[in-house]
């Protein structure tokens, strides 16, 4: 049973890196796009 649970907090932990790596690429672009467009875009 225990092994079970292990395999999902894994699962559950590599999904979540790939999300926050998703997260910082949006938000690089975000900042990207409001530095060229200047400040006014939020």
């Amino acid at each position: 049973m225990a092994r079970i649970i292990d395999l999902a907090a894994r699962e559950a932990n590599r999904v979540r890196s790939a999300f926050d790596r998703e997260q910082k690429k949006a938000e690089t672009r975000r900042t990207r796009a409001s530095k060229i467009l200047g400040s006014s875009v939020r």
